[in-house]
């Protein structure tokens, strides 16, 4: 643009500033043709209104947007900051025309002439025109220009990222390794004093019992099933833990299969009391089997451990739809618990009946929660001390199997 200002269009000398909007508010020069040696780089130009320099044609073009023409430097007072070193390189009218984007001015086209000479309106239109296009375009190479910063700094980022992942995932490999072999060494270290306590109980009781008194007997046996409470605590833990780890095998599944086979299971302790479960017809779904299958191990077992004081024991396995989920539940009308607690239900050790009205490790709740919340899912429960309790579940909704 400016030596097509300079070759032909007759002007002496052309220049091009970017407004900046750093402190200073300098206009710097970008470009330009015709310049004597040593005049740009020497120009002290702001766009600023409280410094003299910032009253000159260009700063007032890039502050009001509108083009500014001064046909004769030597009469025009604001021009007088520059005005001497213009002259002496054959300078005598400048005009400054806006580079602009919709309505910013990002900068002026400055073309000086050699002669002091009106300028007329067609030539100040043509010149405005080009300066127009100028500063579209201007504009437009510097949103490609951005555009290419940006996504080279998105290729950073994500190569940073990616990075951070893979060593971030290796860390967590490793500590999860590092964990299970503590879990089976401390549950392997557990193991064996209690399996001593238990076994040398049983002898003491098998081979002394005619020598030793009755209360020694009942501390032995006191012994024995806290030994095997221990064991089944890690047991519980051990389950809980692995939970947590290795993919989800989701595949279509059979619920009312699954629930009866885990009714099986749950009724190992309770061989006579089948026909107190009362099972509705279950919608299939999408899940981990073998995971769901304990969860419905886990809240059946509950369910009869609490009905077993109850005079008329009830327990019922339905489902319902919530939002457009499906929802099974598992209703018994057992001992029943004060909600006000209900969110401790879920926490490992937490309980909210004594151990010797209804033995158990506090581990088996959480563990539903974790496999529910491993299938996107939730868990929560209602109850009544006195009344019973109802204990639902959905999966994700994507997990759902119409």
């Amino acid at each position: 643009i400016c030596e097509i200002a300079v070759q032909t269009g007759g002007y002496k000398m052309a220049w091009i500033g970017y407004a900046m909007h750093d402190e200073a508010r300098r206009i710097v020069p970008q470009a330009d043709d015709g310049s004597a040696p040593g005049y740009l780089a020497d120009l002290s130009l702001s766009w600023s209104a409280d410094t003299e320099i910032g009253q000159g044609p260009a700063a007032t073009t890039v502050r009001t947007g509108e083009p500014v023409v001064i046909a004769d430097i030597a009469s025009a007072p604001n021009f007088r900051p520059w005005l001497e070193r213009a002259q002496s390189y054959g300078y005598a009218g400048v005009i400054c025309l806006p580079l602009k984007y919709e309505l910013t001015t990002i900068g002026v086209l400055a073309l000086y002439m050699a002669e002091v000479r009106e300028i007329g309106a067609e030539e100040l239109r043509v010149m405005k025109e080009i300066a127009d296009a100028l500063g579209y375009g201007i504009t437009m190479l510097r949103v490609r220009e951005e555009r290419q910063r940006t996504q080279e700094e998105i290729v950073k980022l994500n190569a940073g990222l990616e990075d951070h992942v893979l060593q971030r995932t290796t860390q967590l490999l490793n500590a999860n390794k590092e964990l299970e072999a503590f879990t089976y060494s401390v549950s392997h270290d557990l193991r064996a004093p209690l399996r001593a306590m238990d076994g040398f109980s049983q002898v003491l009781l098998a081979d002394y019992s005619t020598a030793l008194p009755a209360d020694a007997q009942r501390l032995l046996g006191v012994i024995r099933r806290n030994a095997t409470q221990m064991g089944q605590l890690i047991d519980d833990l051990l389950a809980f833990s692995r939970i947590g780890r290795g993919a989800l095998e989701l595949a279509p599944v059979d619920t009312n299969a699954l629930v009866d086979s885990a009714l099986d299971a749950a009724l190992d302790l309770y061989p006579d009391r089948r026909h107190q479960v009362h099972i509705e017809s279950l919608p299939r779904c999408e899940a981990d089997a073998a995971l769901l299958k304990q969860v419905w191990i886990n809240l059946l077992s509950n369910a009869l451990k609490f009905t077993g004081k109850s005079g008329a024991p009830q327990i019922h396995v339905g489902s319902t739809e919530i939002n457009g989920n499906t929802v099974y539940f598992v209703r018994d009308n057992g001992a029943g618990f004060d909600t006000r607690y209900a969110h401790k239900l879920f926490d490992v050790f937490q309980r909210l009946h004594s151990v010797s009205d209804y033995p158990g490790t506090g581990v088996g709740l959480a563990i539903v929660q974790r496999v529910i919340s491993r299938h996107g899912g939730r868990v929560w429960a209602e109850s009544e001390i006195g009344r019973g309790s109802t204990f639902f579940f959905c999966l994700a909704e994507s997990a759902q199997h119409e």
